[in-house]
């Protein structure tokens, strides 16, 4: 009897007669003709089945070695439209054993989804990002900007809502299923009946947990998701809520204690959200059935501050969410903030900064000592080998990029500037930068190792912050950051560590605004290095094959 073993190793077995046979290598007739003797009565008759079967089978997809493999080069086309209008950030999320990324449909659009890609080992034959969430928001055309502006003021009880002359064409309010108009922090709801040209009428206040407010003539009016839908049980369904579109930056981060992604403030054009919110991945203490694969908002009594290019990123060993930075009509900021659960001291013992006396969750602006110099569009990731949080790159109004690396202390509440030595990567805004928790090191993509431009030279670097040293690696090849100016450094690069595979992925703005997908091997990273050994690749196959004498 023959029975097929499917697994991440690549190629696929069949165990026949007490042997290992790998299938996709045996494809010469002697080889068939040996295997069919050795098996008798039904076995036959599977066995033949599956050769017929793999008869008419497509070729295997090109796989992947140790360096960095294009496994999405966007020349397939892709259906719902997928790609970037927006700095991004690359999230693994071990629950789903899937990376997550905010997209756009479009250039100028601001359609809220978020997608979900899984460890390939070769070059995709068809799009494989799945579509995760979807605000469901509907825009007519890319140079669409989903944007109006109040023509008169309107108060807490006012029931219509009248945009600027010609606003409405260009806003596009859905004539078929209604939405949400998003005004500063409230959200307020109209259906098809209430839109008569740039006039909405009977709307209603302070949808989706917010609070109906004054608003003042000139606001700016966003469109907000009208039939969010999320992905249940491998289906994408209506849900009630969904988080109002916005360009999500670098405020996403993994909360590996309750199992939740969040996502904190944003911008919609000069529009900046002080919101927060988290998608449950499995039902838990925090997160009730109903809650799962579907976005909540975090209602706190401080809410995250209303900027745009802050980083975020989650401490583990003290259970909090740490915010730096960002900027405020251009001006870069200095404070740091936290998303604090519970009051100090915490779980470990450390008192971070979370007072008691508040109602929690909460954000709580920390006081620091020694805080960098004022920046935006940097990256910010925690290093649980460590206990510390790592911080590079960025803009700091300046005429010259920092490439200074930073380092954040939760316990005493400290920053200092780690001036490491080694191969210190070049300045970088928005720089793609991974934790690697097999091996406690964090990374830093820049590009493939050539002169990229803007005085950026590429390559891969390993930060240890144990020894305080930058690394510059052997990798090489990658994708090659474009920025929208035209000029090659400084773009749309992210990255993130998939810990189960031992796989880096990295993404980048590809031709029509898609995502280009890459896949790096962490052994071959650090081929040239005896640190922890990666996972054993024995262990992936089935019982029959793990013995090489087999």
């Amino acid at each position: 009897m023959s029975r097929e073993w499917r697994g991440s190793h690549p190629g696929k077995y069949a165990t026949a007669g007490g042997r290992c046979t790998n299938i996709e290598s045996s494809n010469h007739p002697s080889a068939v003709l040996r295997e069919i003797r050795t098996i008798h009565g039904a076995g036959l008759f599977v066995l033949l089945l599956f050769i017929l079967l793999a008869a008419v089978r497509p070729a295997p997809a090109q796989s992947c070695g140790e360096d960095w493999c294009n496994t999405f080069p966007i020349a397939i086309k892709v259906t719902p439209p997928f790609g970037s209008s927006a700095w991004n950030k690359l999230i693994y999320i071990p629950d789903a054993g899937r990376f997550f990324i905010y997209t756009s449909d479009g250039i100028y659009t601001f359609s809220n989804s978020w997608w979900s890609y899984g460890f390939l080992g070769h070059v995709a034959t068809e799009n494989p990002w799945v579509e995760e969430t979807t605000g469901g928001t509907v825009q007519a055309t890319v140079s669409d900007n989903s944007k109006g502006f109040l023509k008169s003021s309107i108060g807490p009880t006012d029931k219509t809502i009248t945009l600027r002359d010609g606003e409405g064409r260009s806003f596009h309010p859905d004539p078929t299923h209604g939405g949400i108009l998003v005004i500063d922090n409230e959200e307020i709801a109209y259906s098809p009946a209430n839109l008569s040209k740039d006039t909405l009428t009977n709307v209603t206040r302070g949808v989706r947990s917010t609070t109906p407010a004054s608003h003042v003539a000139g606001t700016i009016v966003n469109a907000g998701a009208p039939i969010p839908q999320s992905r249940i049980d491998g289906k994408l369904v209506p849900v009630n809520d969904h988080i109002p579109d916005r360009h999500p930056f670098l405020t996403a981060a993994y909360d590996s204690r309750r199992h939740q992604l969040f996502q904190a403030g944003g911008i919609i054009e000069i529009n900046k959200k002080n919101d927060t919110w988290f998608l449950c991945l499995v039902e838990n203490e925090f997160c009730p059935t109903a809650g799962v694969r579907v976005w909540t908002r975090l209602q706190t009594q401080t809410p995250v501050p209303g900027r745009a290019d802050s980083a975020m990123a989650y401490d583990s060993d003290d259970d909090v969410m740490i915010l730096y930075g960002g900027q405020n009509v251009g001006n870069p900021t200095s404070d740091t903030w936290l998303l604090c659960f519970n009051p100090d001291p915490q779980n470990n013992g450390n008192s971070v900064g979370c007072p008691k006396g508040r109602i929690y969750p909460d954000w709580v602006q920390v006081p620091s000592n020694g805080s960098p110099t004022p920046r935006f569009a940097h990256n910010v990731v925690y290093d649980s080998a460590h206990h510390v949080a790592v911080m590079f790159g960025g803009i700091d109004g300046t005429a010259t990029d920092p490439s200074e690396t930073w380092i954040y202390s939760p316990a005493t509440r400290t920053w200092r500037n780690a001036k490491p030595a080694g191969s210190n990567p070049a300045s970088f805004r928005r720089p793609a930068m991974t934790y690697d928790s097999i091996r406690g090191r964090v990374v830093l993509y820049e590009g493939p190792p050539e002169k990229l431009g803007q005085g950026v030279i590429g390559g891969l670097y390993i930060y240890d912050a144990g020894t305080n040293k930058w690394e510059l690696s052997t990798v090489q090849g990658g994708p090659i950051p474009s920025s929208p100016g035209g000029e090659r450094a400084h773009g749309r690069l992210s990255l993130a560590h998939d810990f189960k595979s031992d796989t880096f992925v990295a993404t980048e703005l590809g031709s029509g605004y898609a995502l280009q997908t890459w896949e790096l091997k962490g052994t071959g990273v650090y081929r040239e290095k005896a640190m922890l050994p990666a996972p054993d690749r024995q262990s992936n196959l089935p019982p029959a094959c793990a013995n090489p004498e087999h």
